[in-house]
């Protein structure tokens, strides 16, 4: 795929997924004469130095051309060496020229990828082409990481917020730390993102009163995946994903999610890609990607505002559906946003 050159559209590509690499090349007409010398040019230009090798790579797609891919190569590596500059094909830094109907000529520099035009490109499935998901999006580090995976995947995510502020706005006040970070993973997405703000301040009251503080956290998990449920079916989605890492905090045992999963069953799909990372992965991750420093900044978590002492290890269904009753069914109260 060619793209005309600008820096903007340069910069812009390391944010789309399903490009394994690019670079910024030279197209020239099939005269061998300009092909050697464009080619020598491009040398000279980059940061290739006579005490530097290179390693020169021809692809003939056009079989009709006059001169086959070793003829090229020949007459081009003859005339780098006529420059001084070493040829060596165990080099980290390739002379790459392409022929079809247009003849592409670039360098690629392995392991220096920063140091050269050439990039590595976001990997992974062009975005959306597997379809939509739901995403519970918290205000800490691990659940916009695992939306960025599942982006990476090819899909479309629909971000769902659980918070306890008054007058929620991603753009304003407190609430724009969860903009900042959707305005971030919106540098993956060709499409705007759309953000359900969930009220939860008042189900938190139901569950501090009927609920003993070691599960409060178990049966706030499921409130959330219940009320979440309600969305997925207006956006007609039956996946859901979630930022959990297992062991990595109490509510996140295998007993617990099992408790936690079995709110929602068939035809819903729970995903959560950080299940085997562990917490300096992730924010090796986070920080890849650019949101690390809008996770860590303060604000006044759902669940972390009740964290109990001793949260249960190993919840019990029966038990925890039993405080459920007491509950009953909670309203939902939401805002959407577009971002």
């Amino acid at each position: 795929m060619i793209v005309p050159y600008s820096q903007e559209n340069y910069e812009r590509l390391k944010y789309v997924f399903g490009i394994d690499g690019y670079g910024v090349g030279t197209e020239v007409n099939k005269d061998i004469n300009e092909i050697v010398k464009t080619s020598v040019d491009i040398i000279k230009n980059s940061n290739i130095t006579t005490e530097s090798s290179i390693e020169v790579s021809v692809t003939r797609k056009d079989k009709s051309y006059e001169l086959t891919s070793p003829e090229v190569t020949h007459l081009v590596l003859n005339r780098i060496i006529k420059e001084g500059i070493n040829v060596n094909k165990k080099s980290n830094t390739k002379l790459m020229i392409k022929i079809g109907k247009k003849v592409k000529i670039y360098i690629i520099q392995l392991h220096k990828i920063y140091n050269t035009r050439f990039m590595n490109g976001a990997g992974g499935l062009p975005f959306g082409i597997t379809g939509k998901v739901g995403v519970m999006l918290s205000g800490g580090i691990d659940s916009p990481v695992a939306a960025w995976m599942m982006m990476k995947r090819g899909c479309k995510p629909v971000f769902i917020h659980f918070h306890s502020v008054d007058n929620f706005n991603p753009f304003t006040g407190q609430g724009g730390k969860i903009g900042d970070i959707l305005k971030q993973l919106k540098k993956y997405s060709p499409d705007t993102l759309t953000l359900y703000a969930i009220n939860f301040k008042p189900i938190t009251k139901q569950i501090v009163q009927h609920v003993p503080p070691s599960d409060r956290l178990i049966v706030y998990r499921r409130y959330m995946y219940r009320l979440s449920e309600q969305l997925l079916k207006d956006e007609n989605i039956n996946t859901l994903v979630s930022g959990e890492s297992l062991a990595q905090v109490a509510s996140q045992t295998l007993e617990n999610l099992s408790v936690i999963d079995e709110t929602l069953g068939y035809p819903y799909l729970i995903l959560r890609p950080l299940i085997g990372m562990d917490k300096k992965e992730i924010i090796a991750l986070s920080k890849h990607i650019g949101i690390f420093e809008h996770s860590i900044k303060p604000y006044d978590d759902t669940c972390s505002k009740f964290l109990p002492k001793h949260p249960t290890l190993h919840a019990n269904l029966e038990q925890i559906k039993s405080y459920e009753k007491r509950i009953g069914d909670i309203n939902i109260d939401y805002k959407k946003f577009k971002i």
